[in-house]
């Protein structure tokens, strides 16, 4: 096992990144809202820590190659996917602020408390979907390009006998569910531009595929649907 693949050594690496991440995400969501009492706000967070925390020490068992490449950052992404990841970030953070301003100052009615809770169930299932496809692939990069220096092939195990694309098919449940439990009907305005913005990024991925990676068009004949089996 080379050290970039080495468990001990990744989870070093990554650890730093996951509690700046949990911390940042703490900061958005008190920060805007003015005030820590915010159980929802809590849950949130526990569950990310908890299912990230999972995700990793499931990873490194049994794909620690997929830790490592994820762990890479933009190297080689092209224009247009850095572009969309750029805006992504800028919408996910527009939401969560928007939330918690909303919160603070009442701009609108808050969902119901059944459906916020009920988002931690979305939450739970995006999550359990993006290990899926994760544990079955060891290309699943954050950004989009072709890594030729690992032998990049079609994968076609797991969830990906259902979609083409089962990573955002988590995001699309695991960024609805968050939408529901910050039950602010505000943040749904720059929340549902995040989640939109998933659908050309899938279709121009899927472009790229089919032309650069080996196998991909015989692949994506076999299994129709990019997102969501019967619709598309």
């Amino acid at each position: 096992m080379t050290q970039s693949a080495d468990p001990a050594a990744l989870r070093r690496r990554a650890l730093p990144r996951f509690l700046f991440g949990l911390a940042v995400t703490a900061g958005l969501l008190f920060g805007s809202a003015g005030s820590l009492a915010w159980p929802m706000g809590w849950v949130l967070l526990g569950a990310i820590a908890v299912m990230v925390s999972i995700n990793l020490t499931v990873l490194l068992r049994v794909n620690p190659a997929v830790v490592a490449v994820r762990l890479e950052g933009g190297r080689g992404a092209p224009a247009w996917d850095l572009a969309i990841l750029s805006a992504l970030a800028l919408f996910t953070v527009a939401t969560v602020v928007t939330a918690g301003l909303d919160r603070r100052l009442g701009w609108s009615e808050p969902l119901p408390l059944w459906l916020q809770l009920s988002g931690l169930a979305l939450v739970a299932a995006g999550d359990a979907l993006t290990l899926w496809a994760m544990a079955v692939n060891p290309f699943f990069a954050r950004v989009v390009r072709i890594q030729e220096e690992r032998g990049h092939q079609t994968v076609s195990a797991g969830p990906y006998r259902l979609v083409r694309h089962p990573g955002y098919s988590a995001w699309l449940l695991l960024w609805g569910g968050i939408l529901l439990m910050l039950g602010s009907p505000a943040a749904l305005i720059p929340g549902l531009a995040a989640l939109l913005i998933i659908v050309p990024r899938t279709a121009l991925e899927d472009r790229m595929l089919a032309r650069d990676l080996p196998g991909y068009r015989d692949y994506r004949a076999r299994v129709r649907w990019r997102l969501v089996p019967g619709l598309w």
